[in-house]
This record gives C-alpha cells, structure tokens and sequence, in this order.
C-alpha cells in the first residue's frame, strides 16, 4: 500500500519508473521485464531480510536493505544513496 500524498505518488513514484522505458522507447517485453525487475527490488526492500546475494554485503554505497530499514526508522534526513 501507498502511504503518500496522490502528487508525491505520481512524481516520486510513478514518473521516475515510466521515464525511462518511455524515453528509450523500449520493446513491450523489455518493459515487462524492467517492470518485474523493479517490483522484485522494491519487495526486497522492504521484506526486511538480507539476502546472501544483496549487493549492499559487498558494495558500501548501494542502498539496500539495511539501508532501507533505517530510512523507516528514522523518518528524518535524506537516505537517498
């Protein structure tokens, strides 16, 4: 579920995924796969649950799920990576 305002939703949200794909023009399949793609990462943030294979065990600055987990911790700063 969303817990935002509808203009955050569209401008925070939905715009940034569709810029993209619309702006390169991608085949219907790729954008089913990039859509997927995206899905999976957003599950997989906010599943709470570090993966063996999450990139943030090896990569400081990718913003994964601890990352994540402490972006609804605090509710207070920036936690773009």
């Amino acid at each position: 579920s969303e817990y935002s305002h509808p203009v955050e939703l569209i401008f925070s949200n939905y715009f940034p995924l569709m810029i993209g794909p619309f702006l390169v023009r991608l085949h219907v399949t790729t954008f089913w796969i990039w859509l997927a793609y995206r899905i999976y990462l957003i599950t997989e943030l906010h599943c709470g649950y570090n993966w063996p294979w999450n990139p943030e065990r090896y990569l400081p600055f990718y913003a994964g799920v601890l990352h994540h987990d402490r972006h609804h911790e605090a509710f207070v700063g920036n936690y773009a990576s």
